[in-house]
């Protein structure tokens, strides 16, 4: 089976950068090795993807990819409500409906089932501002064609 990893960073990259607003505002997108700027207050950032095995079979493979989104808030006050949102917003993005999934097939590549499992991380503070944090972990089943 080929590696589907920048396949799916690649969705991932088109279905959120610039398309995830809360508070009329974008939620700034960072992909693998890039570092967000010091201004950036409230953004999400794609930290790994990587490939678990296989499920394949005599007539198709199947391949579970896990895909971490980061979602950060530095602020002033404990507030978990941005992150919670965001979180909810990607989770819509990922799934517009229950029947449809938002990342599209490629000619070589296809995703079968996303499962989202979140965990927020302990608060930290940080030159006086609060640190909320939330993981996303994707586990993306994708079929090759």
């Amino acid at each position: 089976m080929k590696d589907a990893s920048n396949y799916i960073l690649t969705e991932l990259n088109t279905l959120l950068n610039g398309n995830i607003t809360y508070s009329g505002s974008t939620v700034k997108y960072y992909a693998l090795n890039q570092e967000p700027s010091d201004s950036e207050n409230l953004f999400m950032s794609v930290s790994s993807s990587y490939a678990q095995g296989d499920e394949g079979s005599k007539d198709s493979w199947l391949i579970p990819y896990t895909v971490n989104i980061d979602i950060v808030n530095r602020v002033n006050s404990l507030s978990e409500k941005a992150v919670n949102e965001v979180s909810s917003l990607i989770s819509s993005a990922i799934w517009p409906t229950k029947s449809t999934l938002g990342i599209n097939a490629s000619g070589e590549f296809s995703p079968i089932k996303v499962s989202i499992t979140s965990r927020s991380l302990p608060e930290s503070q940080f030159n006086g501002l609060w640190h909320i944090r939330k993981v996303l972990e994707l586990e993306i089943l994708i079929k090759q064609l």
